[in-house]
């Protein structure tokens, strides 16, 4: 859900005392992952009631990676009556507040529940922080928050119990020394060949992403990847301007590049870039086709009476 200062200076402070590691965190989850808070797009709200017994929803700006077709996945409104699985939401969030959602989680019988976003980050020390709540009386169950650096061992949360009526909050430490792709990974383990009802029913409030330095260009370039990858795809297209609405295509790259360019542009305006630039990628694609164009022949035979003629 959506973090006050207060929380996210005590996210930091923590960090901080943690032997070895940098005295000041900065938080530059908005950079790399989307949707982070589950603080939009509810699939319950607080108008809502109910009990959802078995129901396995997508979780916008997360890649689902995992079979089970059965118990639950949802974003929950805090403080919906809905529950899940059985399972009550909380009613307040880890800071303390009625804002956001959570993504409730509930399986059993050596399941995970998992979902993932793909990242590239630069070099540093990162900390990647999140909070579950669990309102049954079950505990068991494990956190399947980590940070899998592609190629390399990954770094898994130790969270291998969820307290009653209470938040708690899990760290993952690690640290690159030359920027790496992976994916960073939340979810829920059921490990253990038993039924949803032996197990906690967690619901994760955010995953925050901390590091020892501030966002600066280093992670701009890396987020402009996909941007100079549109570039690249919409440069080919236009070849040597023979195209038709080749001088529309041509516009949008000249936008899309002075983004490209411009040391200080925000994410916003290289997201906007990407999609302006798609949008005439597609444009230039109706108006250029390729292939075999289809043609209609129509057949002299017809039925006597008839009101239409054969064709192919």
């Amino acid at each position: 859900m959506k973090k006050t200062q207060k929380l996210l200076l005590t996210l930091i402070a923590a960090i901080s005392m943690t032997s070895g590691w940098a005295q000041e965190m900065y938080d530059i989850t908005s950079m790399y992952l989307k949707n982070y808070g589950f603080d939009t797009d509810f699939d319950y709200t607080t108008d809502d009631t109910g009990n959802v017994a078995q129901e396995i929803l997508e979780v916008k700006g997360w890649t689902k990676s995992f079979s089970a077709n059965y118990t639950i996945t949802g974003v929950y409104q805090i403080g919906t009556p809905v529950t899940f699985n059985g399972a009550a939401v909380p009613t307040v969030g880890q800071d303390g507040t009625t804002e956001g959602g959570v993504l409730a989680l509930s399986t059993g019988w050596n399941q995970s529940l998992i979902f993932f976003q793909n990242v590239k980050l630069p070099a540093g020390q990162y900390a990647l922080v999140s909070a579950f709540y669990n309102s049954v009386t079950e505990t068991a169950g494990r956190s399947r928050v980590a940070w899998l650096p592609s190629g390399q061992a990954g770094y898994n949360s130790t969270l291998a119990s969820f307290p009653t009526g209470e938040w708690i909050t899990d760290t993952i430490r690690f640290e690159l020394t030359e920027p790496t792709t992976g994916l960073i990974q939340i979810g829920f383990f059921a490990n253990a060949d038993k039924g949803s009802s032996y197990f906690a029913k967690p619901c994760l409030d955010f995953v925050h992403l901390l590091r020892d330095t501030p966002l600066g260009k280093a992670d701009l370039d890396i987020y402009k990847h996909k941007l100079q990858e549109t570039i690249d795809e919409a440069l080919q297209l236009y070849g040597d301007g023979s195209g038709n609405g080749a001088d529309a295509l041509k516009q949008a790259i000249d936008e899309a590049t002075a983004v490209m360019n411009n040391d200080e542009a925000t994410t916003a305006q290289v997201d906007a870039a990407v999609e302006m630039l798609e949008s005439a990628i597609n444009t230039y694609l109706w108006a250029n086709p390729t292939g075999n164009k289809p043609t209609v022949t129509t057949d002299t035979r017809y039925a006597r009476g008839a009101t239409m003629a054969f064709g192919r």
